[in-house]
């Protein structure tokens, strides 16, 4: 059993029976994030668990696994790779990712001052390669910014960037109560210094070219060191970016091009029409700046800002390349049936606990049924977002059709379970009643348990029969 306190958990926990927790590198308002080690590889990695606060906004969890999975739709060597997502047995999750060594472009700034333009188009330019993929996948990172491109070492030795933190990207096939409430959680998502005046106003409805006006600001960020917008507080931020002119490039470093420059404001247009219309369209502004010479990394980056260790990815969130496809032999919806395996088998756990004096062992059972929710929820999502949208577009109506009637189903059915797990917020309130609880838990499982046999029954060999 791993230990687990209000989030958090201790450095010798092993996490699904293969990650040693070494040490905590980093902390946020969303998540932790740790070193770890795959006790049978010896394989060093870093994991990210959401913080107590932030697994207790409604479809935490939801949006921790969407994080993931956008991530893993991203082919680019240029993002940081995802190896597993999992939940603690009290149903906080955490993901597993590369562990890198390097600084953040932020950090680099503020260590080295401006960047010669040759570094900033270069490292701008590798940052590019993952976004323009994402946008043509629908996907819109809404939080770019220097702290979540960082900077390591190619096996070559070249600069090699890599672009974090997909926590809020916006992606075409998110359900929309998710959507809505993340916005609810965090009404202004992303960082105010980098984000669009479309985006202060509604971040939930920007589309590709809010990403362009924040890659202005951080060519802008890296080439002198200053924000284009600077103000004494979040509101005097907002109405200077949604009314002002940015100051020019030019003003803090008259040695930057004038055509750069241009290139730079271009980004930073208030109308989204005024900007380049696409990622490749910045690449290409920005070609004619980039250094012919490659730009290598000679020494651990964390000397060169100052610090005593290599410095290690602690971003709130990582992206990754997809897993290898699947081979003919094996079924779309294998993996979909061993997590109902598993949920059963939790959920036999649950029954066998009530059996027991429920109120005696309230942190007990309490833990068995957030692990057990904790795990629904992630699998809830993966239904929604990676077989549902297609059944729903799929080309023979009989199949959208039944598709559509499950679909219909599993909605409510998943509010319903909402309104349960927030009855029972702590143990002593299973104390309270444990009676109460009693039923209502063994009612939700009965109708989970039957959910789970039509899926299995109805919903699979739909998705085997169509091919997908």
């Amino acid at each position: 059993m791993a230990p687990e306190t209000w989030g958090a958990i201790d450095v010798g926990a092993v996490l699904g029976g293969k990650y040693r927790v070494e040490r905590v590198l980093g902390r946020g308002g969303m998540g932790v994030v740790f070193e770890a080690t795959h006790v049978h590889l010896g394989q060093r990695v870093a994991i990210k668990l959401l913080t107590a606060e932030a697994a207790s906004f409604p479809g935490a969890a939801a949006r921790f696994l969407r994080e993931a999975r956008a991530a893993t739709r991203l082919r680019s060597d240029r993002v940081v790779r995802v190896l597993d997502v999992d939940t603690l047995e009290g149903g906080t999750p955490y993901m597993v990712m590369e562990l890198l060594d390097g600084v953040d472009l932020h950090a680099l700034v503020r260590a080295r001052g401006p960047l010669p333009l040759a570094e900033v188009v270069e490292y701008v330019l590798q940052a590019c390669e993952p976004l323009a993929e994402a946008h043509a996948l629908g996907i819109i990172h809404r939080d770019l910014k220097p702290a979540n491109l960082f900077l390591t070492r190619a096996p070559d030795g070249r600069a090699l960037v890599k672009l974090l933190d997909f926590g809020i990207a916006k992606a075409p096939d998110a359900q929309p109560w998710t959507e809505g409430s993340l916005t609810a959680t965090r009404a202004t998502l992303g960082s105010p210094v980098y984000m669009s005046p479309e985006h202060l106003r509604d971040s939930a409805h920007v589309d590709t070219r809010a990403d362009i006006w924040s890659m202005g600001v951080i060519l802008y960020e890296l080439a002198t060191a200053r924000h284009p917008f600077e103000a004494g507080s979040p509101a005097a931020l907002g109405a200077r970016i949604a009314s002002d002119a940015p100051t020019s490039p030019r003003a803090h470093r008259p040695d930057l091009p004038e055509a750069f420059e241009h290139v730079v404001l271009r980004c930073l247009e208030k109308s989204p029409d005024g900007r380049f219309a696409s990622v490749d369209e910045l690449i290409a502004a920005l070609r004619p700046f980039a250094g012919h010479a490659a730009i290598t990394v000679e020494r651990p980056l964390a000397s060169a800002v100052g610090g005593s260790d290599a410095t290690v990815l602690a971003s709130s969130a990582g992206l990754a390349r997809p897993p290898p496809a699947p081979t003919s032999s094996r079924s779309p919806t294998d993996n979909f049936r061993r997590q109902h395996e598993e949920l059963a088998r939790l959920g036999a756990e649950i029954i066998a606990a009530l059996e027991t004096d429920v109120a005696a062992h309230a942190a007990h059972v309490r833990r068995l049924v957030a692990r057990f929710a904790g795990k629904l929820s992630m699998h809830a999502t993966m239904e929604n977002e990676a077989l549902y949208p297609r059944l729903l577009a799929h080309r023979d109506a009989s199949v959208s059709g039944r598709a559509k009637a499950l679909y219909d189903e599993v909605s409510t059915l998943y509010a319903s379970f909402g309104t349960y797990a927030k009855r029972w917020p702590d143990s002593a309130s299973i104390e309270a009643d444990p009676a109460a609880f009693t039923k209502d838990t063994r009612r939700v499982l009965a109708i989970l348990s039957a959910r789970m046999r039509r899926e299995n029954d109805e919903l699979y060999p739909l998705v085997d029969r169509a091919g997908d």
